[in-house]
């Protein structure tokens, strides 16, 4: 999928005759008065996938040749208002301006796949209340076979999440759990993988060693980092089979106390990280303590890793992401919201779960908020509402 970086990239390929539209890719002149162009385009775009161009028209042959560029002023909240009040549910877009030196420019839609299609287009034309999806370089109106077939797909990339959790539960831990000490696992993949995904992120990257450390700058940029363990002290880079790349912090500890990430070539990333919770005896008496810090900065920590994996790789669809924090009942908050550790109420299930499909790689470039969405009840519940441990 073309995503061009900047004005000139598209008015270079424009020159060159080099564009077609066809099902991933649409481009307009400019943007329809009322708007609800622009919802049926993103609505049908959104069940495969793929860009809309705003600034480019046709030439008298069809080919996208002509740049129209235009002034971007308020034109990226005008965007986002139409695709949030013209379609049901809102699907996730990446809108970026694109802009030359007199404050034209252009303007690209991207339109991930999206995990919740069909989306309903709904804004007043004639076309209201109807499904669409892409036929060629043309939006059709969806039958009931084709609704159904992706109501059908969105209830099995819901299933396969909540598969990939339980397999992650019972496979052995990549070290032995020791009594009296909660664990985080979790993991995140691509709901269309594909073996050559590494690949193509060490090829974008220069070279393994690039790609590593790119990855492990998007950890540090994550969270602060300032407990122990956390993924900004792996730096133990080992291949752990064919298809597999691990990073460990390697303590030497026994039993273990680290942090470990396993990345498969297919673009699957697995966490597991000790001491979500512990009963350390220098704190609150011995008592188990909940680190909720621990669990959102290297949950946040892994999930940026994996979206700067994807960005290098090309890779612009959902991720299926689920966690599990367990060995947990009993725990006290590390807050410390009165001054001093196990503060408040234990801990009342012996575990924490979440299953979530984001509905594009990119919403991982942001990952702190979203590793604390994925973990904000477990924090409300074990310390208070609104809590942010990595404030």
């Amino acid at each position: 999928m073309w995503l061009p970086k900047s004005a000139q990239e598209v008015e270079a390929v424009a020159s060159a005759g080099d564009l077609e539209e066809g099902p991933a890719l649409d481009a307009k002149r400019e943007l329809d008065r009322e708007g609800w162009k622009l919802a049926v385009d993103v609505a049908a775009m959104s069940t495969d996938g793929g860009v809309i161009i705003v600034g480019l028209d046709e030439d008298a042959n069809k080919r996208l040749t002509v740049p129209t560029p235009f002034a971007l002023a308020n034109v990226e909240e005008r965007i986002a208002a139409i695709v949030g009040s013209g379609i049901a549910e809102a699907p996730y877009i990446d809108i970026r301006p694109l802009p030359l030196d007199n404050g034209t420019g252009y303007m690209l839609i991207h339109v991930p796949m999206s995990p919740r299609a069909p989306h309903q287009e709904i804004a007043k034309g004639k076309a209201e209340g109807r499904f669409y999806g892409r036929y060629g370089s043309l939006n059709r109106i969806l039958n009931e076979a084709d609704i159904a077939r992706l109501y059908e797909r969105r209830q099995r990339w819901q299933v396969n999440g909540h598969e990939e959790l339980a397999k992650l539960l019972a496979a052995d831990p990549p070290h032995a759990l020791e009594p009296g000490r909660g664990y985080l696992q979790a993991f995140a993949y691509p709901v269309m993988p594909d073996l050559a995904m590494w690949e193509r992120a060490t090829g974008a990257a220069g070279d393994a060693g690039q790609l590593r450390a790119q990855m492990a700058l998007a950890a540090r940029s994550a969270a602060p980092g300032n407990y122990s363990p956390t993924l900004h002290e792996a730096v133990n880079w080992v291949r752990v089979g064919g298809d597999v790349w691990a990073l460990d912090t390697d303590y030497g500890e026994r039993p273990y106390g680290g942090v470990r990430v396993e990345i498969e070539v297919n673009g699957r990333g697995q966490l597991f990280m000790a001491r979500a919770a512990d009963s350390d005896p220098r704190h609150a008496g011995g008592e188990l303590i909940m680190w909720e810090a621990m669990i959102a900065g290297n949950l946040a920590s892994f999930l940026a890793m994996m979206g700067r994996s994807y960005d290098l790789a090309g890779y612009f669809g959902p991720v299926s992401i689920g966690l599990s924090v367990h060995g947990i009942q009993g725990a006290k908050t590390s807050s410390g919201r009165r001054g001093f550790l196990g503060d408040g109420r234990p801990y009342g299930k012996p575990d924490f779960t979440r299953v979530h499909t984001a509905g594009a790689a990119v919403e991982l470039h942001d990952a702190r908020p979203f590793a604390l969405g994925l973990v904000q009840n477990l924090i409300d519940a074990s310390a208070y509402e609104g809590y942010d441990p990595l404030g």
